[in-house]
């Protein structure tokens, strides 16, 4: 089984029902074992992003089939490719390696990789169950140098190749028995890297300085803005200021206003009242008018009754009893209208 998170994929051995136990190859990307290792349970890989990777593993299990039969032990060889889809890291067990036409990989019994490619045979000449000193590796070895094979010592370069990692020469230097070669290619590589790290380092001491800048013209900006702020406070202190004392003026001026309603209002009343009198007043000199009216009227009537001797409507009304008679009749309706 397999688990994988962001970059990393561990395998493991644990199957129910059966015991089994793995061997590393190699790999073409960073491990948690050497290869030739064996008889592990767990082995991690680190793939980078982006990159493409293959695992070479050899599982071994062992299952019990009861007493008659007893302990099975079965081999399977994989090479396991992990691939980047959509961001993700995905490792499918069921998905296995299948390498371009012109660069064709195997794996053997003993963990021996071997990568055929241009009519040449590379090989890591691995024996799992011989060390280098025995004599049945130094056979093989002769074996696969008199078949024309090229011994390639690192597992991993061969896997790296095969993803298409490295190139022929990387191989046939490393297949040399002068190894400066490989170690002037990978010089030659470091020096590049550090030349690329340098180029990088000086692009990023560029952009920190350009992020230097615009700090301070951040922070000057933020300086000019702080003034700007201190400035508004204090503008808006003073207006708070004014504020309050239109505030209170304005309660003085409702206040006053408020007097002046009462004034009004006590004014009104007064006035109303007033009017009130003089209607009264101007009714009863109505009344006395109409009053001094008829006084004059009848004082207009004793005269004429007193001092008018020839009346043509009365006759003898110049006689003294005839008068005095009108002045009689003259007082009851006087008497009469009160």
């Amino acid at each position: 089984m397999v688990a994988v998170d962001r970059n990393s994929a561990v395998f493991s051995t644990n199957l129910p029902y059966s015991c089994a136990e793995m061997a590393f190859a190699g790999a073409s990307c960073p491990a948690s074992s050497p290869p030739g290792t064996g008889e592990i349970q767990t082995l991690q890989i680190s793939v980078p992003t982006g990159d493409p990777a293959i695992v070479a593993l050899k599982v071994r299990t062992k299952t019990n089939e009861g007493k008659r039969v007893g302990l099975t032990t079965q081999d399977s060889f994989f090479i396991i490719k992990a691939v980047w889809r959509e961001g993700k890291l995905i490792v499918d067990l069921e998905e296995l390696f299948v390498p371009p036409a012109d660069r064709l990989v195997g794996l053997d019994g003993n963990l021996d990789i071997r990568v055929t490619t241009g009519g040449q045979v590379f090989t890591t000449c691995r024996n799992q169950w011989a060390s280098p000193e025995s004599l049945a590796f130094r056979e093989k070895k002769e074996t696969c140098l008199a078949s024309g094979c090229r011994i390639v010592n690192n597992p991993n370069l061969l896997l790296r190749f095969a993803v298409g990692q490295t190139t022929l020469d990387d191989l046939e230097a490393a297949a040399t028995l002068d190894h400066r070669s490989q170690t002037e290619r990978e010089l030659g590589q470091v020096k590049a890297e550090i030349e690329k790290l340098r180029l990088e380092l000086a692009n990023a001491e560029v952009v920190y300085k350009k992020h230097l800048t615009q700090l301070a013209q951040a922070q000057g900006d933020l300086s000019r803005s702080s003034l700007k702020l201190v400035k508004a406070d204090e503008q808006i202190g003073a207006l708070d200021l004014k504020l309050a004392d239109m505030s209170r003026r304005c309660e003085n001026s409702e206040r006053e206003l408020a007097g002046r309603k009462c004034q009004l209002t006590e004014m009104e009343r007064e006035l109303a009242d007033r009017t009130d009198s003089l209607k009264e007043l101007a009714l009863k000199l109505q009344a006395c008018r109409a009053k001094s009216q008829q006084q004059h009227e009848d004082l207009a009537t004793i005269r004429h009754i007193l001092f008018n001797c020839h009346d043509p409507r009365t006759m003898f009304s110049f006689l003294p009893w005839v008068k005095v008679k009108k002045l009689k009749a003259l007082a009851v309706e006087i008497f009469n209208r009160g």
